[in-house]
């Protein structure tokens, strides 16, 4: 059996696929979540306009591109919003993975959802039944998908942290908080003996692209020019420390940290109050996704007497639980 866990984000394509008898997966994969008709494409010098950088998928008879960085991709606004399963940019980042597994079945493909959309269940359950079946993501072979579970986005950091966690009675016995910082939401979910208390879970949309835009506003500021978010996205993402503008290198970390301490603790105040109303205390917080370290001294400042940890990779954290949970 062939197991793939799935994370669609906003900002990155992830990810994780192998063997469900195996110790670890075969492959993992992080790709930019860019994705739009390939008519949008930059035309690239000596008439290339087909650059090999990005993967070719058909979406409704049309052909796309996905796996590129959301910049280059000309007219075409970010799918920054609730309904981000239901968009074309959604379905070919989907097709993007289906091609990337390289498989003409998958048997086993788990995903996620964030909390307030894994909640309703008609929401769960269309995205279960848009990728179960028989697909041609790329107009050239079929790919057939047998099985498709639907998670809490959060709920696959927490089958990563079950994995390398080294007290494993901890997680058992305790209260686990699991945060996800990604583009467009902060979603976290509390478990106990591995269950979810609903209560204490939930979804903020103050996330990593007003942080981003915060850096955007301070640049602009002291140097009076904006550098972009998707500029600054694609810094962090490749683990840049400058960005360039007027063909100026500006250090981002300066600017990155004023952000944080100004939007960071902003965008935890919904899980504040949420914890404020549960009478147990967390045992263990960790913070997944891709702007895990960011938000690591808020949720520290949040939760000053309990076990903070972040894994290495964090951004496939959820990728990874996912295929956990599948094998």
């Amino acid at each position: 059996m062939y197991v793939v866990g799935l994370d669609i984000g906003y900002s990155n394509l992830k990810l994780v696929m192998g063997d469900a008898y195996a110790d670890r997966p075969n492959r993992s994969i992080v790709m930019p979540s860019g994705a739009g008709p390939i008519s949008y494409m930059p035309q690239r010098l000596g008439g290339d306009d087909r650059p090999k950088d990005f993967i070719r998928v058909i979406v409704s008879g049309e052909e796309w591109v996905a796996g590129v960085e959301p910049g280059r991709l000309q007219a075409v606004d970010r799918e920054l919003h609730k309904d981000y399963f239901r968009t074309d940019a959604y379905t070919a980042l989907f097709h993007a993975a289906l091609i990337q597994a390289d498989r003409a079945v998958i048997d086993h493909l788990v995903t996620g959802l964030p909390v307030y959309q894994y909640q309703d269940n008609d929401a769960r359950e269309r995205l279960q039944k848009f990728m179960t079946g028989t697909h041609n993501p790329a107009g050239e072979r079929m790919v057939k998908v047998t099985k498709v579970s639907v998670l809490p986005q959060p709920a696959g950091a927490y089958m990563d942290l079950l994995r390398g966690f080294e007290d494993i009675e901890l997680l058992d016995e305790g209260r686990v908080l699991i945060i996800d910082p990604g583009l467009f939401s902060v979603d976290w979910v509390t478990l106990e003996g591995g269950e979810i208390r609903g209560a204490s879970s939930g979804t903020s949309l103050k996330a990593v692209s007003v942080l981003l835009e915060k850096v955007n506003d301070l640049i602009a500021e002291d140097h009076r020019g904006r550098v972009g978010v998707d500029q600054l996205e694609r810094a962090l993402r490749r683990g840049g420390s400058k960005v360039l503008l007027y063909g100026n290198r500006i250090e981002l970390e300066p600017y990155l940290n004023k952000a944080v301490e100004q939007v960071a603790a902003e965008a935890l105040t919904s899980l504040r109050q949420a914890m404020r109303t549960d009478d147990r205390n967390i045992d263990v917080v960790m913070i997944a996704g891709g702007g895990a370290e960011a938000y690591r001294e808020a949720v520290v400042e949040i939760f000053p007497k309990s076990r903070v940890f972040v894994p290495d990779e964090p951004v496939l954290s959820n990728a990874r639980g996912f295929w956990l949970f599948g094998i």
